[in-house]
């Protein structure tokens, strides 16, 4: 059976040449809830948003902050063997009133949970788990893709999501690795407006680095694809797979509070005291069942991440795709 979501091989972290952070269906419209979903081919969309009042000054100001997850996939399998693969992306935008105060608004995400890796055989019974797979931390340095608290989702002393190199806090240049939308994000949480935005946010043709424009549009966006979970099985039983275990907190600070280097406020501080303005939960739990040979999303962190390193590390699985140019993820 072939079916396709979203072609992927190997699973990788792809990034773009700047620096990047790593399925609610709720839509905030001011205070109120409201539920909007829809599917396209095998993909689901979800988007949430929270926006803003303006001021009654009309002064430039936040409009609205959203994300949108997509479900994404690529499944070929003949009695038993093949291949498949299976995870969430995140299209994360801050749009302003005007174009003036675009920068006063910055992302910061966090990430817990884990990638690990499962070499089976479905004759010999062999089950071995194992943390195979790693990524780059702020250092530079690799290290397992595992994380037991909260960590800032960086890989740079830089906490902001999508930074590009800069010498301040408020450098300008700080915001150059952040994309904009070459026909604008509808943002609207209707079928069509979800569609039509994934293809913006995920297609290069229709988006470009705020660093070509030379000023920072009103409406700036990221997107992130964590490590995909994926499975390979052989035609002597073999099945090795990657199981993703990832929760995610998207929050927009001031930038004014997101310092060059080192850690912002808490999730959790208020925003008076340099916390968020608002946060998002998004997740990437999918785990692979090796009876039904299908990736099952599952609804916590599997107990397996809280598990001890090794004292000596085993040949990893595979690295973190590294970008193209620039810094890595």
């Amino acid at each position: 059976m072939i079916q396709g979501w979203m072609t992927s091989r190997r699973a990788s972290r792809f990034r773009s040449g700047f620096a990047w952070g790593a399925i609610g269906a709720a839509v905030l419209l001011g205070f109120g809830l409201l539920g909007r979903s829809a599917h396209a081919g095998e993909s689901i969309y979800a988007q949430t948003f929270r926006n803003f009042a303006p001021p009654a000054s009309g002064k430039c100001s936040l409009k609205s902050f959203s994300i949108s997850a997509y479900d994404l996939g690529f499944e070929e399998t003949v009695d038993g063997v093949g291949e498949s693969s299976r995870g969430t992306a995140v299209a994360t935008v801050v749009e302003t009133s005007d174009a003036s105060c675009a920068r006063e608004y910055a992302v910061v995400q966090y990430i817990r949970g884990c990638a690990y890796d499962i070499e089976q055989n479905d004759r010999t019974g062999k089950f071995d788990r194992y943390f195979g797979t790693v990524i780059d931390d702020p250092n530079g340095t690799s290290v397992p893709f595992k994380f037991d608290e909260w960590t800032v989702d960086s890989v740079d002393p830089d906490p902001m999501y999508y930074s590009a190199p800069a010498s301040s806090a408020s450098d300008p240049h700080r915001f150059d690795g952040l994309l904009y939308a070459k026909r604008p994000l509808r943002l609207d949480g209707t079928d069509a407006g979800l569609a039509a935005d994934y293809l913006t946010a995920f297609t290069a043709k229709h988006r470009g680095f705020v660093k070509e424009l030379g000023a920072a549009p009103k409406q700036m966006f990221s997107f992130d694809l964590p490590v995909m979970s994926s499975w390979y099985g052989y035609a002597d039983g073999r099945n090795s797979v990657t199981n993703t275990s990832l929760e995610f907190k998207v929050c927009l600070y001031a930038t004014k509070d997101v310092p060059l280097r080192g850690r912002p406020a808490g999730f959790d501080a208020p925003a008076d005291a340099g916390g968020p303005i608002h946060c998002f939960d998004w997740n990437s739990r999918n785990e692979f069942d090796f009876v039904t040979k299908k990736f099952v999303a599952k609804a916590a962190i599997d107990p397996f991440c809280a598990s001890p390193l090794p004292a000596k590390r085993r040949p990893q699985a595979f690295a973190v795709a590294r970008p193209l140019s620039g810094k890595s993820r």
